[in-house]
């Protein structure tokens, strides 16, 4: 199960990602749509103020009259007959007509293509055309006013087409939205022009308000997610290089105290060197000293699995810093460790779990001795305010580049200095010992130089 996690990991990466992609064309579309809706909303509005326009120049009053006659293209047949000439009117195909006008009389061949419906507006066109008062400009100006958009344009089309209706010719972004119609001013005589304007940004945003809405929330959770994968798998890839370094670290410290017991106990059962008093009491000192050191590496393999638990569980009791600390100094002390204690007249008293605050001392006089250069010299400061009490320990060793300070109290970390070195180790003491002060409710932190020694400051609440 373990090796199927980086793959679905992986799967779950690549399934969000593409939703998000998914989810970026569908909102593309959904504002390509939008944009569209908004250019055939646009359109529709153009269409019924050009009908206003013309309807309005055929009410202006002329002394000149049109007839104009329909015919198919294919056939030449009749289709109809119009006429502009007032009092006048169109009787079994015969046009009766005000004798008193100027007649103008035009006849014209349409495709099949052309319907019905379309046959009054195209000669409305014509005759408005014709009087001159269909011109670019002057349906320019009165879209302009119709529809309150300045910015309108209406230019000639070069192209010579038949146009009965308004027609798209583009349409812009959904960022910059504007829109550009075709429409037959003069369609008889294939003249055209291209009404081109912009649109309100607002209009398409309270169109896809809810679903832009939706998107961006589905999008920062999709995203919440692709980060949190990454950071999943990020911290798998670290984890299992540090386990395989705690491995090899492993291997490596527990086998050199074995080593030396194989060789303590060769010397032992070897019978004259056994006889040598001096020679056999050294062999089970230095025996004792590798049983401790195996005994030590086993009990922070213990104390590990601490990690797994929410919170470590306590024996609180009432007992003196000092007293516990007297047996860790005298011990220290004999291996050569130069150890101060500054503390207040009287006993410090704390409640806390006696065996986790000894082991918190063990541990860090521990690397005090180990990281040591020289002699090694230990000043340890208890003191006690309020409802706290605050302990430091400072040593005069290598010291912590500053790079290296915030990963010191993680899991199986080791210095590549310290590793360069051979320096013993499994990268487990301070990361223990800063459980231990957690879960005594504290907080420890460390001050360091190179080559100017460590500090670390643990808080104790009472």
């Amino acid at each position: 199960m373990k090796k199927s996690v980086p793959w679905i990991n992986l799967v779950t990466i690549v399934a969000s990602l593409s939703i998000l992609i998914a989810q970026a064309i569908g909102f593309r579309l959904q504002c390509r749509h939008a944009l569209e809706q908004a250019v055939d909303e646009q359109k529709r509005l153009v269409g019924q103020c050009c009908d206003d326009f013309f309807r309005q120049q055929m009410e202006v009053p002329s002394d000149k009259g049109f007839v104009v006659y329909l015919f198919t293209a294919e056939t030449h047949e009749l289709l109809d007959t119009y006429t502009s000439v007032p009092g006048s009117y169109v009787e079994n195909g015969i046009v009766r007509l005000n004798p008193r006008l100027t007649l103008q009389t035009d006849t014209f061949y349409l495709p099949a293509s052309v319907s019905y419906n379309n046959w009054s507006t195209l000669a409305t066109r014509y005759v408005a055309s014709e009087r001159g008062l269909a011109s670019p400009q002057a349906l320019e100006a009165f879209l302009r006013e119709r529809l309150d958009e300045p910015a309108l344009t209406v230019t000639a089309s070069a192209g010579r087409q038949l146009l009965a209706d308004i027609e798209t010719v583009s349409a812009g972004s959904f960022f910059r939205p504007t829109y550009r119609l075709q429409f037959g001013i003069n369609p008889l005589n294939r003249e055209s022009v291209f009404i081109g304007g912009s649109l309100k940004t607002g209009t398409l945003l309270k169109e896809i308000y809810w679903m832009l809405a939706a998107s961006a929330v589905w999008a920062v959770l999709l995203i919440l997610c692709l980060i949190y994968q990454a950071r999943t798998i990020h911290g798998e890839r670290k984890l299992n290089r540090l386990r395989n370094d705690f491995l090899h670290a492993m291997i490596h410290e527990l086998k050199r105290p074995v080593q030396s017991l194989k060789i303590l106990m060769s010397v032992l059962k070897d019978k004259e060197m056994s006889r040598d008093e001096t020679l056999r009491r050294e062999a089970v000192a230095d025996a004792q000293a590798e049983l401790d050191n195996l005994s030590a590496y086993f009990s922070k393999l213990r104390d590990m699995t601490y990690g797994d638990f929410k919170e470590i569980p306590l024996n609180r009791t009432v007992f003196s810093l000092n007293a516990l600390l007297r047996p860790l100094a005298e011990k220290a002390e004999r291996q050569g460790v130069s150890i101060r204690i500054d503390s207040e007249p009287q006993d410090i008293l704390v409640k806390a779990d006696r065996m986790h605050i000894s082991n918190i001392f063990s541990n860090l006089l521990e690397n005090a001795v180990k990281y040591a250069r020289g002699e090694a010299v230990i000043t340890i400061t208890l003191r006690q305010t309020g409802n706290r009490t605050d302990i430091k320990v400072s040593d005069n060793g290598r010291g912590i580049p500053a790079d290296e300070l915030k990963h010191i109290f993680e899991k199986f970390y080791r210095s590549p200095a310290v590793r360069r070195e051979n320096i013993p180790g499994l990268g487990l003491g301070l990361s223990y010992v800063k459980s231990l002060v957690e879960a005594h409710r504290g907080h420890i932190r460390v001050e360091s130089e190179p080559n100017r020694g460590t500090t670390f400051y643990i808080s104790i609440p009472q």
